[in-house]
C-alpha cells in the first residue's frame, strides 16, 4: 500500500447530524432552560427558604344529605322541588405549623375572688458588723506632779587661748635619774592673781594610772628626779600638757580648786629611762 491511500477494510461510514436532530436538540436545551428559570421563580416567590410539609393524615370528610329546597307557595309554576348535593371537598395537603400556647384570660366572677398571687417575702438582709478595734481605756493616775526646771548655769566664756608647747619634742628620749628635764611652753598673756598654768603629767606605774598637775606661774616646769623610771616598761612613756586655770575655792583636804579658763594644749610625750 501506498503513502495515503485507503484500504476497503477501513472505509467507515462518517456519521453527520441533518436538520431534524440539531432541532431537537435545541428542543431539549429550550426546556431545560424554561424547568430552571421556572424553579428560579417559584424560589424567589416563596421567599428562598424551603419549608419542610408534614402531610397530615387524611380525615374523613362528613357527608352532606342531600337537602330538598321547595319553593314558596302562590310560585305560577307551582311548587318545584329542588336537591343540592353536597359537594366532596377533597383534603389538602397541610404543613403542619407548631401551635404555641397563648394564655387564655380567666372569666372574671362575681362570686369567685381572682386567685390572689402568694408572695414570699425575703428576710431582711442582717449587715455583719465590722469588729472595730478596741478603745484604749483611760487609766485613771494621780494628779500629775508639776516639777520644776532647773536653772542652767551658762558656761563661762573662755579667757585665755590654749597655751602652745614647745620642748621637748613628741618622743624625745632622755636616760639617767640626773638628767633635767624642763617642759617649756609659750604665755597666754598677763595671769590675774586668781589665774595660773595647770600642768597636766601622766604616765602609767604598775598597771595604775598617775596623773600629777602642780599649778605654776612660769612658763616651765622641771620634771622632779623622782620620777625617772617610774612608768612602767616597756615604753618608760611620760605624757604632759598645759592648760590655764582660774582658783575658785579649796577642798576640803585643803588642796585648791579651781576652773579651766582655756583650751587644752596639746598632749606630747617622752621616754625616760
Amino acid at each position: 500500500m501506498r503513502g495515503n491511500e485507503r484500504s476497503p477494510l477501513d472505509a467507515r461510514p462518517e456519521t453527520r447530524w441533518g436538520r431534524s436532530e440539531w432541532m431537537a436538540f435545541a428542543a431539549l436545551g429550550v426546556a431545560i432552560l424554561f424547568v430552571g428559570v421556572m424553579a428560579f421563580l417559584f424560589a424567589r416567590s416563596s421567599g428562598g427558604a424551603v419549608v419542610a410539609v408534614t402531610r397530615p393524615e387524611e380525615t374523613a370528610t362528613p357527608t352532606l344529605a342531600a337537602t330538598e329546597i321547595t319553593a314558596p307557595e302562590g310560585d305560577s309554576a307551582g311548587p318545584a322541588m329542588f336537591t343540592v348535593a353536597p359537594m366532596r371537598r377533597e383534603p389538602s395537603a397541610t404543613p403542619t405549623v407548631p401551635i404555641v400556647p397563648t394564655a387564655t384570660p380567666m372569666p372574671l366572677s362575681s362570686d369567685t375572688p381572682p386567685p390572689t398571687e402568694t408572695v414570699t417575702a425575703l428576710p431582711p438582709a442582717t449587715a455583719t458588723p465590722t469588729p472595730r478595734p478596741p478603745t484604749a481605756t483611760p487609766t485613771e493616775t494621780g494628779t500629775p506632779t508639776v516639777t520644776s526646771t532647773p536653772t542652767l548655769t551658762p558656761t563661762p566664756t573662755l579667757s585665755f587661748a590654749a597655751p602652745h608647747l614647745l620642748s621637748p619634742e613628741t618622743g624625745q628620749y632622755f636616760s639617767g635619774a640626773e638628767t633635767r628635764i624642763e617642759l617649756k611652753w609659750s604665755p597666754v598673756g598677763s595671769l590675774a592673781a586668781d589665774e595660773w598654768y595647770g600642768l597636766i603629767l601622766r604616765y602609767r606605774h604598775e598597771g595604775n594610772d598617775i596623773e600629777i598637775g602642780p599649778w605654776i606661774r612660769e612658763t616651765f616646769f622641771v620634771v622632779p628626779s623622782y620620777l625617772a623610771g617610774q612608768a612602767d616598761e616597756p615604753d618608760r612613756r611620760y605624757d604632759w600638757g598645759v592648760v590655764v586655770v582660774k582658783e575658785i575655792g579649796s577642798r576640803a583636804d585643803g588642796t585648791r580648786e579651781g576652773r579651766e579658763i582655756s583650751p587644752r594644749s596639746e598632749m606630747r610625750s617622752f621616754v625616760w629611762r
